[in-house]
Parts: structure tokens; C-alpha cells; sequence
């Protein structure tokens, strides 16, 4: 019995000693990197959550059947808030299956990432079928303008916005 006792302890520090430290070990570096050399980014990071924050307390007082925008200037114009990315646009629209709309960007920061498990933040979250969207076949086009669902909102989210 204190055999057994032993070699479940003796388990334990070598599961400890090789996995457990080393991961903490990687977070808690990332983390002093983020604090020391990607302070504008956390700002950028930290910016992008504060306007999803005003979207949500716009929303929550919308009944779900009345939410209806298709991007986040629309949503301004509609619901005259002042929702203004930083750096890069947000995908933020009433479209997301079977939840009420979705508000996506892109992180900045190491930390958020790493918080995250993601570059790209989507609430509440993404939930669309990754299908491939052709718009020549609706607009009669002869050579189609195909892309990935999914890659749409990355390049909205991946650069400054249009008007």
C-alpha cells in the first residue's frame, strides 16, 4: 500500500515536473512579453471589447425579432450608436444562424490571443456554415465571384474599412 502510495506521488511530481510547469512557464512569458512590448496593442484589444460592450447594451433592450442590420455602419445609422473601429473593421451583423446577430474582430495582442485561444474574436460566436457564397450566380455574372463564407468576415476583420 505505501508502495502504490509512492508511485502514484513519484507520478504526480514527474507530471507536474514535464507538463504542467512548462505551460505555465510559456503563459506567464507571452504574458510579461504583452505587458513590456505590445502595450498599444492591449489598448487596440482593450478598445474593440468596449465597443462590443456598447453594441451588447444597445441589443439587450431590441427584442430579438427586431434586430435586423448587415454591418456595423448600418447598425450606427440604424440604432444611432458610435460604434468606431480603432485599426482594423468589425464584421457585425444580424446574420448568425440561431443566434441573434454576431460582432467579430480581429486581436491584436499576444495576451488576448492566448486568453482567447483565437486571432479573431466572434460574439456570441461564430456560427455559420463554412459554405462557399458565389455572387455571380445571383447576379447573373458569367464568371462568378466565389469565396469561403468564413473568409469573408477574416478579410473584413483583417484590414481598415470601406465606405
Amino acid at each position: 500500500m505505501k508502495l502504490i502510495k509512492s508511485l502514484n506521488k513519484q507520478k504526480i511530481i514527474k507530471w507536474l515536473k514535464y507538463i504542467i510547469i512548462p505551460i505555465i512557464s510559456f503563459y506567464l512569458v507571452i504574458w510579461i512579453y504583452s505587458f513590456i512590448f505590445e502595450q498599444d496593442k492591449i489598448k487596440i484589444d482593450r478598445y474593440n471589447f468596449w465597443q462590443l460592450e456598447k453594441a451588447k447594451s444597445i441589443l439587450k433592450n431590441i427584442s430579438e425579432d427586431k434586430i435586423e442590420f448587415y454591418s456595423f455602419n448600418n447598425f450606427n445609422e440604424k440604432y444611432n450608436s458610435d460604434i468606431t473601429p480603432i485599426k482594423n473593421c468589425y464584421a457585425f451583423s444580424d446574420s448568425n444562424w440561431d443566434k441573434p446577430y454576431i460582432f467579430w474582430f480581429q486581436l491584436e495582442s499576444l495576451i488576448y490571443k492566448f486568453i482567447n485561444f483565437w486571432k479573431n474574436y466572434a460574439y456570441p460566436s461564430y456560427n455559420r456554415p463554412n459554405n462557399t457564397i458565389c455572387l455571380g450566380k445571383y447576379l447573373n455574372w458569367s464568371v462568378g465571384g466565389c469565396t469561403n463564407s468564413r473568409d469573408a468576415f477574416i478579410e473584413t476583420i483583417s484590414n481598415p474599412c470601406r465606405d
